[in-house]
């Protein structure tokens, strides 16, 4: 019980500009293999936060539709010249249909293909002759930049916050190289 009035209450790190002081000092404070957990528990919430944040505002665009901002992320996240993906021994075809659709976001095949069809109708989506996928050039530019913008001073202050948590743990730094 004692220990757990020492450490810092990490939803204040989430919602505060910087890691607090009171929390700075109360994790020097704790013996290294318990600073460490702590740590490693205040970075994963730190990530998830940013991770939920970018779920949020995409489902937001979509008037909370999470597939289709699901969709519109995977889609987007292919590679768009030829749907190619380089490997060792040169380029092979990867195609983004929606058959690999939904075995990338985990939702049955005909959900994916009624959300894709009313996200060709709102043209966020394009179907390519072989049957491939891809964001609408102007939505995709678009879609992006807005979407990164809402985020980017966010994700600075997480990894500011990262970095502080991180300076705490000089000994981990030398034990863990020497297992490399």
């Amino acid at each position: 019980m004692i220990e757990e009035k020492i450490c810092c209450d990490m939803s204040a790190c989430v919602r505060s500009l910087s890691v607090p002081a009171q929390c700075i000092q109360n994790l020097k404070s704790l013996p290294v293999a318990d600073r460490f957990e702590k740590i490693m528990s205040c970075i994963a919430l730190l990530l998830s936060e940013v991770h939920g944040m970018t779920l949020r505002n995409c489902a937001n665009v979509f008037a909370n539709d999470l597939i289709k901002a699901l969709i519109v992320l995977e889609v987007g996240n292919q590679p768009q010249e030829k749907h190619l993906v380089y490997r060792h021994r040169g380029p092979l075809p990867r195609f983004c249909n929606i058959h690999s659709l939904s075995q990338a976001i985990g939702v049955p095949r005909e959900t994916v293909r009624r959300k894709v069809m009313q996200l060709e109708r709102e043209d966020w989506i394009v179907r390519l002759e072989d049957g491939g996928l891809v964001l609408a050039p102007a939505r995709a530019a678009t879609f992006k930049v807005e979407s990164l913008m809402r985020q980017v001073s966010f994700i600075d202050m997480t990894m500011e916050k990262i970095r502080t948590l991180r300076s705490l743990l000089p000994v981990v730094s030398s034990l863990t190289a020497g297992q490399a």
